[in-house]
């Protein structure tokens, strides 16, 4: 079955669904809706959501095909008028089966105790032993790729301080407003481009058990990663897992320092400002900017690798965390 383009939005009465089904006949139309759970089938298309909030069959609802656009339109009450259903821009979060909340751990947990032998006995177990990734669910996953780790993390000792002096450039650069600077305080103030909601509905829906100091490391690697990206990223460029904020400010701005074309200590307080503002703009923005993220390493070789261990899993996880 394949799951076919949609969007959702809200007034104080309704939730409307569009759906994109080209070349469908109305007559292959089949239509589900208890409470939370919603089912689209039109062959061979089949759309199963989670809403946020409960919708009802009263006689109030519509539904029309423009047979041109291949559009579907479904009009839907909701239960509670006045409601507001929080996340319909979070479509991967949506389309998870319902009850789905829990999911076993990416890499089996190996812990060392009376039933371990308390040394190491081979490099192959101490690779095991060694975390990283998304709340640091991997390990062992550079034994397979051997030939992209120098490219993924590559370390140059050559790179040398710019002259803070020379900052007419820099000066340029900071002047610059990206788009999170002129969002307004609305929550649907974010809007996603049709490529970024193809991205969110390709994304396979999970849950993450992570213990506090995986759930914390998490955070952090959040806070470094949004618009750095890679090379400004110790946890990207070198797996580096932060126990503090202050870890995070302080290793981000030493590679600012020393890494990328223009250094300067004025560009490591502007991406810090960047942010905070990134981030105290909600969960849609900070998505928005990870999904950039994901586009930009999707189509670079070996980056693409780092969509794997950390960007991917960052986009799921934006959208159900509280």
């Amino acid at each position: 079955m394949i799951t076919p383009a949609f969007e959702l939005s809200q007034d104080g009465q309704f939730l409307t669904l569009v759906v994109r089904v080209p070349y469908t006949r109305t007559s292959e139309f089949d239509l589900f809706m208890d409470g939370t759970d919603l089912k689209f089938y039109a062959k061979p298309y089949f759309l199963r959501l989670t809403l946020p909030g409960r919708i009802v069959e009263d006689g109030r609802e519509t539904a029309t095909f423009d047979i041109d656009k291949g559009l579907f339109t479904l009009r839907v009450p909701k239960a509670s008028p006045g409601d507001h259903f929080e996340g319909l821009q979070m479509l991967t979060s949506l389309l998870a089966p319902k009850g789905s909340r829990s999911a076993g751990p990416l890499v089996e947990d190996i812990s060392v105790g009376e039933d371990c032998p308390s040394s190491v006995s081979s490099e192959a177990e101490l690779a095991s032993l060694q975390k990283y990734g998304f709340g640091n669910q991997r390990a062992g996953v550079f034994a397979r790729l051997q030939e992209e780790l120098g490219d993924v993390i590559d370390f140059s000792p050559d790179h040398y301080l710019s002259d803070l002096f020379e900052d007419h450039v820099v000066q340029g650069l900071l002047e610059f407003s990206p788009w999170w600077t002129t969002l307004s305080p609305s929550p649907e103030a974010v809007c996603f481009t049709d490529a970024e909601k193809d991205q969110l509905r390709r994304f396979t829906n999970r849950s993450y058990l992570l213990d506090k100091a995986s759930r914390r490391a998490a955070w952090l690697g959040l806070v470094e990663s949004p618009w750095t990206i890679r090379k400004l990223s110790g946890t990207l460029c070198w797996l580096e897992t932060c126990s503090s904020l202050q870890e995070v400010l302080v290793m981000f701005g030493r590679r600012v320092l020393c890494y990328p074309l223009y250094r300067h200590f004025d560009l490591v307080t502007a991406a810090i400002g960047d942010v905070v503002h990134i981030l105290q703009s909600g969960k849609a923005c900070v998505l928005k900017s990870l999904l950039d993220v994901h586009r930009v390493f999707r189509q670079n070789d070996p980056a693409y690798i780092l969509n794997d261990l950390y960007i991917t899993d960052y986009c799921i996880w934006t959208q159900r965390v509280e």
